[in-house]
């Protein structure tokens, strides 16, 4: 008898999470942001708990965080409202491991490919392509607020849209492999175009490695491809119009830079981090079981916390920093999962694409604070579920066909 899991449509839930940030900025009230805690726990309520090593290692990271955040509250060591913000922003998606089995994988990756589609329409109408009437520019104005020229974001700066591109053209590719459908392969080269405007350069190095793999399974892919991404470079470069120019000195210096090709004019990307990284690395020294969520990151830096040791650039100096041992180990543990289940030999080709987004993941995590934009964040965990679901399905069906006997899968 086949086992049934009821899932449900997760395009308007996360729709709506994804969209939080803007709706925040045009009302000027960040309590909207807490509308994800309500999100996260619905799903988690409908969700059903399926044992595997990265949620029981997620488990213990997230009580152990949430003890460590109390303890040091209470003991007047840590920021309330920095702790108290990293709580619902950082810590809360981390319990997105757990929301796998609510979810059908490939209509959670057509949704993804849905919302990020959405954010990309946003980004191309924020970037000056076409000029909007008052409203509109104004609402574009409050939107754009802290995003430097040149690089592209929709309502929550260029990195997490750089991310959130990044994970929507790795579903898009998937299901244009599986259906066949032109429409996704469009939507995989638009998405494509704006990780390059999002002028993030992690984003960059991480779609084009998943993108080489991707062509590389179906050589015969390339020929489509190329010629779908003539017709979309030409689009965009009449789009762009008198921004052309500007853009392309723009995009050269920052390839120039990345690859020390600039003269010295600029540092390297490990030098221009070297010195938050040393820091994180003395504050650690000397409290090997961290300092708290909230009181090293991007959080810290928002609410003017330790301004002279936090990490903004660097997932794992920032996790080494706030959560200590533990924090790092816990990580090492479900990478290690991860990258297990990505290396499986014969895998299914679904978890092989599920996978992607968390190792590509992990290698973002090397200059950027992946683990706390908002959203994104969640996404991530929720990702590693899936990966972790798909593997124990593929596991399960390998043993039935071993023994005779048909094993219940997740």
């Amino acid at each position: 008898m086949q086992y049934i899991t009821k899932t449900i449509n997760p395009l308007p839930l996360l729709l709506i999470y994804s969209l939080l940030p803007g709706i925040s900025k045009l009302l000027d009230s960040r309590i909207i942001f807490l509308a994800n805690v309500p999100i996260i726990l619905f799903a988690i309520a409908k969700s059903r708990f399926e044992p595997s090593v990265p949620t029981i290692v997620a488990g213990l990271y997230f009580c152990f965080s949430l003890a460590q955040t109390a303890v040091l509250v209470f003991a007047g060591a840590a920021n309330v409202l920095a702790a108290l913000t990293s709580t619902y922003m950082y810590l809360l998606p981390v319990l997105g491991i757990y929301t796998a089995s609510l979810w059908d994988t490939e209509k959670f990756m057509s949704s993804i490919v849905v919302i990020a589609i959405v954010h990309a329409l946003i980004g191309i109408l924020l970037y000056n392509i076409i000029p909007l009437p008052g409203v509109l520019a104004d609402a574009a104005f409050k939107l754009k607020d802290g995003v430097f020229q040149f690089r592209m974001a929709s309502v929550s700066g260029s990195i997490a849209f750089g991310v959130l591109m990044t994970c929507g053209l790795m579903c898009s590719c998937y299901l244009e492999r599986k259906t066949g459908k032109s429409a996704y392969l469009f939507a995989s080269l638009l998405l494509y175009v704006c990780v390059i405007l999002s002028q993030q350069r992690s984003a960059w190095g991480v779609s084009t490695l998943f993108l080489g793999w991707h062509v590389l399974r179906d050589i015969k892919s390339v020929a489509k491809v190329g010629a779908a991404g003539v017709l979309l470079f030409f689009a965009l470069n009449s789009m762009l119009g008198d921004q052309s120019p500007e853009l392309g000195e723009f995009f050269g210096q920052r390839i120039a830079a990345t690859l020390g090709q600039d003269g010295g004019q600029s540092e390297s990307i490990v030098s221009e981090r070297s010195h938050m990284w040393a820091n994180a690395w003395g504050v650690f020294n000397k409290n090997l079981l961290g300092i708290g969520i909230g009181q090293g990151g991007l959080v810290a830096n928002v609410q003017e916390v330790n301004q002279e040791i936090v990490v903004t650039d660097g997932d794992y100096f920032h996790i080494l920093l706030e959560s200590g041992l533990y924090g790092i180990a816990c990580y090492a543990l479900i990478i290690g999962m991860i990258y297990r289940i990505f290396l499986t030999r014969h895998a299914p080709m679904k978890m092989k694409y599920v996978a992607w987004v968390p190792v590509g993941a992990t290698l973002q995590m090397v200059g950027s604070n992946l683990t706390e934009l908002y959203f994104t964040n969640f996404l991530l965990w929720v990702f590693i579920g899936l990966a972790c679901k798909e593997y124990s399905n593929c596991m399960t069906e390998r043993i039935s066909g071993r023994i005779g006997v048909q094993l219940r899968p997740i």
